[in-house]
């Protein structure tokens, strides 16, 4: 079964307002579409940023970054500092959101 593409680049190239190489990774920022029906801002949510690369099969993919740019190694340091602060903070018996809303 042939994988399907998260992205389509010709419907996204009207969307995007600047692209970035760097470090094997192409950043792009983009205006992007929520997909609910009566949405009255689609297709201008954002703009924000996206890191595409391509896996070792070949395929395309993309990860979400952010309002602001960061490379994928900040994001993913970012991302390693708040697990390692929540384990912390778990273990003092506090609890903290979720990653996701803690990243900026």
């Amino acid at each position: 079964m042939e994988k399907k593409e998260m992205f389509d680049e010709k419907e996204d190239r009207k969307y995007i307002t600047e692209t970035r190489t760097l470090g094997g990774f192409r950043y792009i920022r983009r205006y992007t579409k929520c997909g609910k029906p009566n949405c009255t801002k689609c297709p201008y949510h954002g703009p924000y940023w996206y890191a595409r690369g391509k896996r070792k099969d070949g395929t395309n993919y993309e990860k979400y970054i952010g309002k602001e740019f960061k490379t994928m190694r900040e994001f993913a340091l970012e991302k390693k500092m708040l697990e390692m602060m929540r384990k912390e903070e778990e273990k003092k018996g506090e609890t903290l959101p979720p990653i996701e809303d803690m990243i900026v």
